[in-house]
């Protein structure tokens, strides 16, 4: 370390002195995990002329300004203008370094040298001996820019690059602070204090790292360098230290430690914000580090700028991500990593206890102290997406699903019979009452009652079968029903489309709430917002101050009303709402509060009673990746007002910035004039009004549009005047104004118009006067030709009354012909399709039959098989229990043998050849050996006679009537007989329940497993698994089948029963198996469900009914698995 003066700069205290930034509105909140901050994404899609964001700095009008590897670029939080090599013919391109200095001019520094943008010019500045590389930019208290360069650190002057003498060495970045200067170089840092430059040294493993950032405040500077990050205090640099007790911080201090820091910021609050190649990290004040997880934030992030705004928000820029806002938001998620075991949510709601529920495409999940926990799973539903949620006073919860409706009760199915009437209906609202509920449906509105009957509310003969969406009770019966075709009213028992409601004739109305007293509101798919209070209707719309046309539901809370929809969620005051009887259109004060998405959520999902639910100070709402809790508290009016800016007019492709008067000339008098809003928080709500002085007498509320057209103006001077607000409370400054002036025509100016006018009076009387004399002479043969005229008019008018006449019963004979036609067409058109429908029907009765026909022979054939088999089978396994005696006589008799042998005399003849004959046949080993033998041979012959009972069992051959069929046994005997197409590669999980008997013919049973286990068997590319299971609920066998194979395309899941078709190759399949099998089901008085997910597998589903109780030799439950 040393210390060498430096005497150069005059004035030299004022010239270190930096200029304190203004601090911003709100810094993010240290307390807020990264992964519940809302964060916004921009890159080329959006209008960047490239992706790696090198260096952002903001101007005193509030633009965000972004440097890339192909230009500048200025954003107003919508749209981005581009400022290239092309555009500014120069070099404003490759900025590593900005700076807006305090005279709103903003400097560019890179790799080609240092550019300045100042009134709409680009102006570049050089050494005076050459070019420099520039890496870092900052501005003294006294409006001195200094650079940090290969040529060491410069100022910048009108006159170009001068040297300062403080560091003549290459320098790669700056920190101004109040009293000191502190450069980065290599290896080392530089603190610049009272006229004396001081050198400190990195420690000896940074010896050759490059300083490229630099942040802090007096008493600690943090200095990020290609080797690591370190940290001055008390007159030394030591590596970073962290909280030491904190175990996270320690594991995240680990990751740290060696990395190159490409960028550093301390923000409004003291969080150092630390970024890599690789992770973007958080030291928070109290010396605790946080990790930005890939998951909360993005993969491999690579941040090289960074930069807080007045606002509060943190500006990330990524060399290979692009452009990021990161600020506070006001929701919590719950997704996949919080426990969800399905993303996609449909529902939302509360429960008795006040735990929230949430219905997804598998059943319904809650959000409890413990976490998430499965509350039921998708199996046990009609059909596995629970698409609506209620709960009644009784604590039971109503589930409405995609095919049916059920009711739990502390955990348990207690869903009546008369439930069955809506097995095939989609359940979209629920309605819970006193003695029952009201319920809408894809077949129209329906009432239950207690007593165990299920209603369905007619009506005409429109609006019986109606999509009902939304149901609001204002009465005992007395009820407003939301469809997907209009509005309709109940009451006394009659459901009917009133006639004050044809505005809403068509709409796809989402939702119906109370907002205050009697005013009511209604969301609609395409039409925006309704307002409704005896029998009178306002809409709001896009073009009436909504953000735009689609609302899924209504909420209100604290005294806003908050409309979800497929942009997100934005609110208004209740009070500020209109009454529609009395009030007159005006535009609705709308504030957006959430957007469509964020952190990879699109919200909101869909509209419906339960689309969304109040929890305390929250509201909940489903989405596509999980559920979003909006925290209204935390939602509160931005502290920054926003700015109104006029950027511009354009006349006849010529473009004006304003920066000189705009004087306009020539006949085209079309003008357009372009303004913007800068309020980063929210810059999608911002409206605005304007007015053009001299023209506009009021003001014009034009929404979120950003541009005012004028057409054909007079001549005269102009001023343009402009405002912006969020909501009904922030209203921007007014911005400066734009003044142009349009110059008169030639024609136009007041000498030339007098002397005109002058002359246009001489020759009117001139005229006149001629006029006058010609009059007299005309006047008497205009009578003579008058009273001509009128008797030929009088003639010809008769004459035309009676073709009329004529013409009229020509017209009407036509009609009556062309109505004979058009009544003969259509009883053709009818009798066409009832024959093209008896054609099809006989088409697949036929195909049906013959593939019954070839199943009963090819049954035949196997019981055919298993009885020539059986016989002789017969003969063998009886031939071997007396092959077997055979063989023990034998070896008795051999024992025998070798007693005697143990008597025999010595060395004698028979003795030398018994031995030897011993020594040729190793009786012990064929003893042994023909045992083992006769033991495999057993077994084989129970195999065979095992797969001959299945074949008959399969092929029905002992019973064509009607019986009490085993299911388990069923199955097991048809696994027998597909054994063949399992080929050993697939895995069978088999999990039986004990069941009652099914009444059916055992070949028909056979034959539906036989189709549903090959079809699973072939949809398996390779090896795989197939499960069984099988469960009895209440008086019903419920059957699963399924497999990890390919799945089912949704595009033609609704296709896979129908006759002949099929997905395998021309010729490899009749398409007739699941038909066949769908057909035998029905006909047993059941049915089949399929749930598949393409890529995932499929999952069938029997249902069929029980033949009676329980047996008390039901198959007990078992949960094995075999290879095929």
């Amino acid at each position: 370390m040393s210390r060498r003066p430096r005497h150069v700069l005059p004035t030299l205290a004022l010239l270190l002195a930096a200029v304190a930034p203004a601090p911003p509105a709100a810094a993010l909140d240290a307390q807020t995990p990264f992964g519940d901050y809302a964060i916004n994404n921009w890159s080329v899609d959006d209008g960047l002329p490239q992706l790696s964001i090198l260096a952002i700095a903001q101007d005193h009008t509030g633009y965000l300004w972004v440097s890339t590897q192909n230009g500048l670029a200025r954003f107003d939080g919508r749209r981005f203008q581009v400022f290239d090599q092309a555009q500014t013919g120069m070099g404003a391109t490759d900025a590593s370094a900005l700076l807006c200095d305090s005279r709103d001019r903003l400097w560019l520094g890179s790799p080609s040298g240092l550019v300045r943008y100042a009134d709409g010019a680009f102006r570049s500045f050089t050494a005076a001996d050459g070019t420099l590389v520039v890496s870092a930019i900052t501005e003294t208290a006294d409006g001195q820019v200094l650079v940090a360069s290969s040529r060491g650190v410069l100022r910048a002057e009108d006159a170009g690059l001068v040297r300062t003498g403080i560091r003549d060495a290459a320098s790669f970045s700056l920190l101004a602070q109040p009293q000191d200067l502190w450069i980065g170089g290599t290896g080392q840092v530089v603190r610049h204090h009272q006229g004396a430059d001081e050198v400190l040294d990195l420690p000896a493993e940074a010896a050759n790292a490059r300083v490229r950032a630099l942040a802090g405040r007096a008493e600690v500077v943090w200095i990020g360098s290609s080797a690591g990050l370190y940290a001055w205090h008390e007159g030394k640099i030591a590596p970073a230290a962290f909280e030491p007790g904190d175990a996270g911080t320690q594991a995240a201090a680990a990751g740290l430690r060696g990395r190159s820091i490409e960028s550093l910021l301390l923000d409004h609050d003291g969080n150092l914000w630390i970024g890599t190649s690789s992770t973007l990290f958080r030291r928070f004040p109290d010396g605790r580090l946080e990790r930005v997880a890939d998951a909360d934030f993005t993969r491999n992030p690579y941040i090289v700028s960074m930069l807080e705004d007045r606002e509060g928000n943190l500006w990330l820029g990524s060399r290979t991500e692009s452009l990021f806002r990161v600020w506070n938001g006001y929701t919590h998620q719950v997704g996949v990593r919080q426990g969800l075991p399905e993303p996609l949510i449909w529902a939302v709601a509360r429960d008795a206890t006040g735990h929230i529920l949430l219905g997804s495409n598998s059943g319904v999940e809650r959000i409890g102290a413990a976490g998430i926990e499965r509350l039921i799973d998708g199996r046990d539903l009609p059909n596995p997406v629970a698409y609506e949620l209620a709960t009644d006073r009784r604590g039971r919860l109503w589930i409405g699903t995609r095919a049916g409706l059920a009711l739990w009760d502390r955990g348990r199915n207690v869903s009546p019979p008369a439930f069955a009437a809506l097995a095939a209906e989609q359940i979209n609202v629920v309605l819970p009452e006193e003695d029952g509920a009201w319920i809408g449906s894809s077949a129209g509105l329906f009432r239950y009652r207690e007593s165990g009957t299920l209603q369905r509310v007619e009506g005409t003969a429109t609006p019986t079968g109606a999509r009902v969406r939304a149901i609001l009770r204002r009465g005992a019966d007395d009820l407003l029903v939301g469809t997907e075709d209009g509005l309709l009213e109940y009451r006394d028992g009659t459901l009917a489309r009133p006639a004050w409601a044809a505005a809403l004739d068509g709409a796809f109305i989402t939702d119906i709430e109370v907002l205050r007293g009697d005013l009511l509101g209604l969301a609609t798919d395409k039409g925006g917002l309704f307002l409704l209070r005896d029998q009178h209707l306002l809409q709001f719309d896009q073009a009436h101050g909504a953000p735009n046309n689609n609302a899924w539901t209504l909420q209100v809370l604290d005294g806003q009303v908050y409309v979800s929809g497929i942009d997100g969620v934005w609110r208004t005051p209740v009070d500020g709402l209109p009454d529609p009887v009395s009030a007159p259109q005006r535009p609705l004060l709308s504030e957006p509060v959430l957007p469509r998405r964020s952190r990879g959520m699109n919200c909101c999902n869909g509209g419906g009673r339960s689309r969304s639910v109040v929890d305390g100070d929250s509201i909940w709402y489903p989405a596509i990746q999980g559920a979003v809790r909006l925290d209204t508290r935390k939602f509160v009016p931005a502290a920054w007002p926003p700015t109104a800016v006029i950027e511009g007019l354009r006349h006849a492709g010529t473009w004006f910035d304003g920066a000189q008067p705009i004087v306009i000339h020539g006949p085209r008098r079309d003008v357009e004039i372009g303004f913007t809003g800068l309020l980063f928080r929210n810059p999608t709500g911002l409206q605005f009004r304007y007015r053009l002085v001299g023209h506009d007498s009021e003001w014009v509320d034009v929404g979120t549009r950003r541009t005012a057209y004028y057409t054909n103006l007079p001549p005269g001077d102009y001023r343009f005047e402009l405002e912006a607000r969020l909501g009904p409370r922030l209203i921007s400054p007014p911005a400066r104004p734009l003044d142009f002036r349009l110059a008169p025509l030639w024609h136009e100016r007041r000498g030339t118009r007098a002397a005109l006018g002058l002359l246009a009076l001489g020759l009117l009387a001139a005229a006149l006067w001629q006029w006058r004399r010609r009059h007299l002479r005309r006047q008497q043969a205009l009578e003579a030709t008058v009273a001509a005229r009128t008797s030929e008019l009088v003639q010809a008018n008769a004459q035309e009354h009676e073709a009329n006449r004529n013409l009229e019963d020509v017209n009407r004979l036509l009609r009556e012909e062309v109505a004979q036609h058009q009544a003969t067409e259509r009883t053709l058109q009818q009798r066409n399709a009832e024959l093209r429908a008896i054609n099809a029907r006989l088409s697949s009765a036929q195909a049906q039959l013959l593939q019954a026909e070839k199943l009963a022979s090819v049954g035949q054939l196997a019981a055919g098989v298993a009885h020539e088999i059986n016989n002789p089978l017969a003969f063998v396994r009886a031939n071997f229990g007396t092959l077997a005696r055979y063989v023990g006589d034998l070896a008795r008799l051999l024992e025998a043998y070798r007693r005697a042998e143990a008597r025999l005399p010595p060395h004698t003849p028979e003795g030398t050849a018994l031995e030897r004959t011993k020594a040729e046949v190793d009786t012990e080993f064929l003893l042994r050996d023909l045992g083992e033998l006769l033991d495999e041979s057993q077994d084989g012959i129970a195999r065979v006679e095992r797969i001959v009972r299945s074949l008959r069992q399969f092929s029905g051959v002992d019973s064509n009537e009607r019986q009490r069929a085993d299911v388990n046994q069923a199955l097991d005997d048809t696994l027998d007989v597909a054994a063949a197409e399992l080929q050993g590669r697939i895995t069978v999980e088999r999990d039986y329940g004990a069941l009652a008997p099914v009444a059916c013919t055992p070949f028909e049973l056979n034959q539906v497993f036989h189709a549903l286990i090959t079809n699973a068997a072939q949809a398996i590319d390779g090896r795989g698994r197939i499960g069984l299971r099988t469960r009895q609920y209440d008086d019903m066998v419920h059957v699963e089948v399924s497999d990890d194979g390919c799945g089912i395309d949704l595009a033609i899941q609704g296709r896979i029963f129908e006759p002949f078709f099929t997905t395998r190759p021309v010729g490899a399949g009749t398409g007739l198996g699941l038909s066949v099998a769908y057909d035998i089901v029905h006909r047993l008085g059941g049915g089949i469900e399929v749930v598949s997910t393409p890529g995932q597998g499929s999952r069938f589903t029997v249902i069929l009914p029980a033949a009676g109780a329980l047996p008390e030799d039901a198959h007990r439950a078992d949960a094995d698995q075999s290879t095929a």
